[in-house]
């Protein structure tokens, strides 16, 4: 019953607790069928409403506890039986007669002597003495001495399981075998009592009333269930308002949303003041409308009488944080433009050459080794990126806080927060956790590529001198962030003679593609998981660097993306296709729905799907890996952990660096690091989580977080470092649907309709359930874990123990200290 009405009221709302009240009394009391004697202590703590509205009477307006608790409840499992008739608690007479005439006068009313069955109803039956006399109850040791039983007891069920005696009692004196409630010191105690004392004051406690007293109570009734009518009146009155207003301001985002996505797209595929001016004047107009939106939504809130679901959508509305100032808000505009526009130009020149980010750069950091080469890259997008940043990144901080505040957050990071994990008060506390938890996977990897880095400069550039305090230089990891490793696989390769096939030769062999790429994602997901025979996807998806103008439909999804021909874009292809696909699951949900039920799971859905894909299984089943390259078990199992230490090297070595970002982010927004210290805390970061050393002397002067995108473009991170973990989970939950047996990473869903459905039927919610309740749809749980992640990574884990233990390697980089000054 109280479930029920929890889909339907805000319980939060003491005015909505009053609808709730008033209907679970005039059923209660109405109705003997809904409460009878074999009602179970579960169904009681579904009827919470029964301690509010019996504890007392019917008719007392005071009987409503807002902190009575469900162990109460059970507690008053009695309740129910006593409102199946009368609707009223247990009443007393002050008349003087022995037990058996007390007895018999009750049963001439109708009723008997009181019995007592928890010590709720022990407390209670205490505050109807005045605490001056003994009072009489039903139970008696008549008919076997020490066998004490309630009046009348034809079952076993009637017989008295616990007690509670006070001082020495019972003790049978002159052959008592009557229950009665004495007064001690403190409170009162049962004791025993001759059934024949007749000389006391004995208040007589009997289970039911008089029918004068039902007929009152029903009268009563009478005015309850007028004014149900009236309070239900107010709530439809209040749900269909805000409804109205839903309808209205649903066509009012979705144009809104398209315009601005419009503009925005035609800035990032052009920079030019022209575009750049349109993408201003577009983001100040978004906002503009975002404001007025938020502000009504935050009125409308304060209305009593909503349902849950409405409440929610409301409260997602109202999340605001840009300036309300328009000139301030044009220049926090502006300041993000300008900081997107110093990435986006930045290039290096070297011997007659242009070297963008996008592939030059990219490349040179996958695939050369020469540190001195590596050290050029790595500095020189520093300074034609971050250090040409700093000034602008602050006052752009500023404004950001500036929004915030006057939005009532505490800083930015706190609205960030609250945007990205709707009701997650415990976020940083929930991601340290994971942190701790998977840490461990991390040391051991950085462990072992920091010997075998060692090892290979010792060889090949003797003159470079390694770093002995446990640090890996930030430069030679195949990346320029050193966010993941793949690009030193060849290196640090557990197996490297083991013969394997190059999936990057393999598709040059067999004439692929860009567009090949994309319909085979396509064909996974929009085919062969959720059987749709769409054919005309590929044309909604643009992947060049320019596309016509969108319509004005729900079906323009577009990619902006540079792409080669290699595994590592097929893997990327898959991860983005994985975007669209939620995209399109959710697209009929209200637009403020439109999302993913948090930013992490949007990113991990695109990741679930490379994990299969990428499985060697997989490979196989689309022909890029020979079916006869697994006739040597033992070589296979070699290829296996080849195979993990290339996922590890993305995937585990992504963790420290996907948390450290927003950690630094949210320091700087509420003042905990000042932009002198900017870069220097940024390092201490980077050593603390990474173990990581600059390659050359860093300084205040630098500011080296502004080499990211995410920083100066001000794009969310911490999402990702939750969605690396929780991909696993998404995964796991997605192979047990498919019928998996064997290890996780041999998993491929690969046209599995069970995986399918299962996982349709989460993305289609978006962003219309709180993200615990989405993830439960997919994995079962509500809770995010690391153990799937820890199982598919197991075989290599126990290989990396022996090879450090066996090479004597310390595992960490305790007492190690920045390179700054």
């Amino acid at each position: 019953m109280q479930q029920q009405h929890q889909d339907i009221f805000d319980i939060e709302s003491p005015l909505n607790s009053k609808i709730l009240l008033t209907r679970t009394v005039l059923r209660t009391c109405s109705r003997s069928s809904v409460v009878d004697e074999n009602s179970s202590k579960d169904r009681v703590v579904d009827h919470l409403w029964l301690a509010r509205t019996v504890l007392r009477t019917c008719s007392r307006s005071s009987v409503v506890d807002e902190n009575s608790s469900k162990d109460r409840v059970v507690d008053h499992l009695w309740l129910a039986r006593t409102v199946l008739r009368t609707c009223m608690t247990k009443q007393y007479f002050a008349i003087r007669k022995t037990w058996i005439d007390a007895q018999d006068y009750c049963e001439s009313w109708g009723g008997g002597l009181a019995t007592v069955s928890s010590p709720s109803e022990n407390e209670y039956m205490m505050d109807l003495t005045d605490r001056t006399q003994p009072v009489w109850i039903g139970g008696t040791d008549g008919s076997i001495e020490g066998h004490w039983t309630w009046y009348n007891a034809t079952n076993p069920e009637n017989m008295i399981t616990k007690f509670y005696w006070g001082g020495v009692q019972p003790n049978d004196y002159n052959n008592q075998d009557c229950l009665a409630y004495y007064k001690l010191s403190v409170g009162y105690s049962w004791a025993d009592e001759d059934y024949k004392t007749v000389d006391i004051n004995i208040k007589i406690v009997t289970d039911e009333i008089s029918r004068v007293f039902i007929m009152e109570s029903e009268a009563k009734l009478i005015g309850l269930k007028n004014a149900l009518i009236e309070l239900e009146y107010e709530f439809q009155r209040d749900e269909n308002h805000v409804q109205r207003w839903f309808s209205s301001i649903d066509e009012e985002m979705r144009r809104l949303n398209n315009e601005y996505a419009n503009a925005e797209w035609d800035f990032e595929t052009n920079m030019s003041n022209k575009t750049e001016t349109e993408h201003v004047q577009m983001s100040i107009k978004a906002s503009r409308s975002m404001k007025e939106i938020a502000f009504k939504a935050r009125e409308k809130q304060k209305l009593h009488y909503l349902r849950k679901d409405t409440r929610r959508r409301l409260r997602l509305l109202s999340q605001f944080s840009d300036p309300t100032d328009k000139n301030v808000l044009e220049q926090l505009t502006r300041t993000r433009s300008e900081l997107e526009n110093i990435y986006a130009v930045g290039t290096l020149q070297k011997d007659g050459k242009v070297y963008n980010m996008e592939p030059e750069l990219t490349k040179l950091m996958q695939e050369e080794r020469d540190p001195d080469v590596l050290n050029w890259a790595w500095k020189g997008w520093r300074n034609e990126t971050g250090k040409k940043m700093k000034s602008l990144y602050a006052e752009m901080v500023k404004l950001l806080n500036l929004g915030a505040e006057e939005n009532e957050y505490s800083d930015f990071g706190d609205a960030w927060r609250k945007s990205q994990f709707d009701d997650t008060p415990e976020l940083l506390q929930m991601c340290e956790t994971l942190w701790k938890e998977v840490s461990h996977l991390y040391k051991k990897l950085h462990a072992f590529v920091r010997m075998r880095l060692k090892d290979y400069y010792s060889k090949h550039f003797p003159s470079y001198k390694f770093p002995t305090d446990g640090t890996i230089p930030a430069h030679l990891l195949g990346n320029m962030w050193a966010q993941e490793w793949q690009g030193v696989y060849e290196i640090v390769k557990p197996f490297p003679d083991v013969s394997e096939t190059d999936v990057t030769k393999e598709m040059s062999k067999q004439n692929y593609d860009v567009h090949k790429l994309f319909t085979m994602a396509e064909e996974i997901l929009h085919v062969s998981w959720f059987g749709s025979n769409d054919k005309n996807l590929l044309e909604k998806v643009t992947t060049d660097f320019f596309t016509d103008e969108p319509d004005e439909q729900n079906d323009d999804f577009r990619i902006k993306m540079c792409t080669v021909v290699d595994s590592t874009y097929f893997e990327t292809i898959h991860h983005e296709m994985g975007h669209i696909q939620y995209f399109m699951e959710y697209r009929n949900q209200p637009v403020v729905f439109r999302d993913g039920a948090n930013q992490a799971f949007h990113e991990a859905i695109g990741d679930t799907i490379s994990l299969s894909v990428n499985s060697n299984k997989h490979l196989k089943a689309v022909g890029l890996i020979p079916e006869d390259h697994t006739n040597n078990l033992e070589e296979e199992i070699k290829r296996d952990l080849n195979m993990l230490m290339k996922q590890a090297l993305f995937k585990i070595a992504f963790l420290p660096y996907g948390y450290l970002i927003d950690l630094w982010r949210f320091r700087v927004f509420d003042g905990t690091i000042p932009e002198g210290d900017y870069n220097k805390e940024w390092w201490k970061l980077r050593l603390e989580y990474q173990g990581l050393s600059s390659p050359v002397v860093r300084t205040s002067e630098d500011f080296d977080p502004g080499a990211k995108f995410h920083i100066p473009s001000n794009s969310p991170y911490i999402c990702y470092f939750v969605s690396f973990i929780v991909q696993f989970q998404f995964y796991e939950s997605l192979c047990k649907a498919s019928g998996h047996t064997g290890p996780l990473h041999t998993c491929d869903y690969y046209r599995s309709k069970g995986a399918g459905d299962k996982l349709r039927s989460f993305l289609q919610l978006g962003h219309s359930k709180p993200w615990r309740e989405a993830m439960k749809v997919l994995t079962g749980t509500m809770d995010i874990k690391t153990d799937a992640i820890t199982e598919y990574f197991s075989p290599l884990t126990e290989w990396l123990d022996k090879e450090l233990q066996e090479k004597s390697q310390t595992v960490g980089w305790e007492g190690a200290k920045i390179n700054f000054e």
